[in-house]
């Protein structure tokens, strides 16, 4: 119902209007019913002060005919006084009572013989206060009414001698009670000390406690009610509730009770209580018709406002309209504010146009570049496994180059033992032939020394130059130097035959002999010496190979290396590729989503496809899985 700011503020507007008037009308009724209950207060209490005043007068004219009657007590004949005071006061009964039991009374009444005045509580009363008294109401024996008794004590000096009284029927009282009405429903009472009513417009009320016509009348009640000024006490009777106002009888124990019934009391005041809402409810009416007038005037600008958003928000999405500003109140300052919203809002969607123009170009660009990156991704993955199987074949060959150096240390080495026990022979050769100038008969056993010596050279010559043979190119020295070997032992050889065929002639010889041993000395000097230079390349060659095989190491790991951010490469180019396809989507959509609103420098045209590529998966296959690892 108050779904719309309308609808609030006509509702506010009404519900002030109307707990201001409520509240005016409370107020004004508080104030009003205060004032009327103390007036009521004030009547009531002045018709108590007023009956109860005439009752004290009625009292005290009887207590005065009482007195009076005390010098009839010891006339000769009492009976005439006592009928002058019957006469005065309209008294139903005079009487005297003696202290010898004597008893007068006027009319005359028939008492047993034994009657004693002075046992009756009048006689008792009155001789105790020593003045004229008044005695608790009661029913006459023999009139059957209400009457009270007023009594007058006769003294001689200290003592009673005698007690003069009246009965006075209360009917009088009574008819004047009954006249007493407050309010329609009002009443009047009157209540002895006692608690117990006295006189009641319902006479079977009469001589009853006030519990019985109303358990609200407590002596708290009561004694409120006689406060003067004060707000009258309240009381349930019969169902209804009254007002009461109370004022003690002059003369008497008594109290005069005024009640008011408060709903007639207050009938004027709930009427004019009646009044005030039918005029609330006018007034809300009015205000209602009013503010609505005025609501939908002020709230024009809203609707306006709400009705341009609304536009906005339903799919135009027309940015280029703007409210016109009326005025300098908050509806206008809001609709300023609305055309600078949109104003700003267009500009945003202009850039947003724009921006999402350049993330497509972007994108594209990203795209292209891609998959260009993924061609030299997979360019480069060939290269590299080119490049591995380069290495695998150069390490082959590093491998045997290797072993075949190792293999010709070895034999350097051996030829280097064998030149080294050849220098020793030659040595022994030239020792052996400086003793043939000595002895010519050990020749022979030194001709097969150097025979035999001769034909192992030839073995060993032979067997060099097999080694230098598979040795290849690097071999070749070696077998010239196995060559010369071979022809030095051939000459040996037959050097050792022609000793042999001219031992005869080798004392002639000697010399010369001497001369070709020492020549031989000098050849296997050469050998030693060319065989160390062999071993000397060989260990060289060796250590090249170690240096290449360190240097295909390092080769191998950067090829790893290469291998690892091949397969980075490729997951990027993949990552990018899709990236690239995601912001040129979000391009498209963003495109879309700006060319939903109307902007006032252009027409919004959609947004062309942006490039798209294939997604790109590389096959860049690991260097290790095609060749392996790389190792000497």
């Amino acid at each position: 119902m108050f779904a719309s700011i309308r609808s609030r503020l006509i509702g506010i507007s009404v519900l002030v209007v109307i707990l201001a008037v409520v509240t005016a009308t409370l107020v004004s009724y508080s104030l009003a019913r205060g004032f009327l209950l103390e007036d009521i207060a004030a009547n009531l209490a002045q018709t108590a002060k007023a009956e109860g005043k005439r009752i004290g007068l009625w009292a005290k004219m009887q207590k005065d005919i009482v007195t009076s009657m005390a010098t009839q007590a010891n006339a000769v004949d009492p009976n005439v006084g006592l009928q002058q005071a019957i006469d005065a006061g309209k008294l139903d009964l005079a009487y005297v009572g003696h202290a010898d039991k004597r008893m007068i009374s006027v009319p005359s009444r028939n008492r047993p013989a034994d009657y004693d005045p002075t046992a009756r509580p009048w006689y008792k009363l009155a001789d105790s206060q020593g003045k004229a008294v008044l005695t608790a109401p009661y029913i006459g024996a023999s009139s059957k009414k209400l009457v009270v008794s007023f009594a007058y004590p006769v003294k001689e000096g200290s003592n009673t001698v005698a007690v003069v009284a009246t009965d006075v029927a209360l009917e009088d009282v009574l008819k004047d009670l009954q006249q007493i009405k407050p309010t329609a429903s009002g009443f009047a009472f009157i209540v002895d000390k006692d608690g117990k009513i006295i006189a009641h417009p319902r006479a079977e009320l009469t001589l009853k406690p006030l519990a019985e016509l109303s358990k609200d009348l407590t002596p708290d009640v009561i004694s409120r009610a006689l406060k003067e000024g004060a707000e009258p006490p309240r009381a349930q009777i019969d169902g209804n509730g009254f007002l009461l106002k109370g004022t003690p009888v002059p003369e008497t124990d008594w109290t005069l009770v005024t009640a008011a019934s408060e709903s007639e009391a207050l009938a004027r005041l709930n009427q004019l209580l009646t009044y005030a809402a039918l005029t609330i409810v006018a007034v809300g009416i009015a205000a209602a018709l009013l503010s609505m007038g005025v609501v939908n005037h002020l709230l024009g600008g809203l609707v306006r406002i709400r009705d341009a958003m609304r536009e906005i928000g339903s799919g135009s999405g027309d940015l280029t309209q703007r409210l016109p500003v009326q005025g300098r109140d908050e509806i206008s300052e809001m609709a300023q504010a609305f055309n600078e919203f949109v104003q700003k809002t267009e500009q945003v969607m202009r850039d947003v146009r724009s921006s999402s123009a350049s993330i497509a170009n972007a994108s594209r660009e990203v795209a292209a570049g891609s998959l260009d990156l993924s061609n030299r991704t997979e360019q480069t993955a060939s290269s590299l496994e080119e490049t591995a199987a380069s290495m695998q074949e150069l390490t082959e060959t590093v491998r045997h180059s290797a072993d075949s150096a190792n293999m010709a240390n070895q034999l350097a080495g051996s030829a280097s033992q064998i030149a080294h026990r050849g220098g020793e022979v030659v040595s022994q050769v030239v020792s052996t032939m400086n003793d043939i100038s000595t002895s010519s008969a050990r020749i022979s056993d030194i001709i097969q020394v150097i025979d035999g010596i001769a034909f192992q050279t030839n073995i060993l010559a032979l067997n060099a130059a097999v080694e230098a043979a598979r040795a290849g190119e690097q071999g070749r020295g070696f077998a010239v130097v196995a060559s010369e070997v071979r022809s030095l032992a051939g000459r040996s050889a037959e050097a050792a035959k022609e000793i042999k065929s001219l031992i005869v002639n080798s004392v002639e010889r000697v010399e010369a002999g001497i001369s070709l041993v020492a020549a031989a000395g000098q050849t296997m000097n050469e050998i030693v010496q060319s065989i160390g230079k062999v071993s000397e390349i060989v260990g060289d060659i060796s250590s090249q190979t170690s240096d290449q095989r360190h240097g295909i190491d390092e080769i191998n790991a950067a090829i790893r290396q290469l291998d690892q951010m091949t397969q980075q490469n490729a997951a990027l180019v993949e990552e990018s590729t899709a990236a690239a396809d995601s912001m040129s989507d979000q391009a498209q959509r963003l495109a879309q989503v700006v060319a939903a609103f109307k902007l006032s420098d252009t027409q919004n045209t959609p947004m062309s496809r942006p490039f798209r590529t294939e997604p790109v998966r590389i096959k860049a296959p690991s260097v290790l899985e095609h060749c392996g690892p790389l190792q000497l």
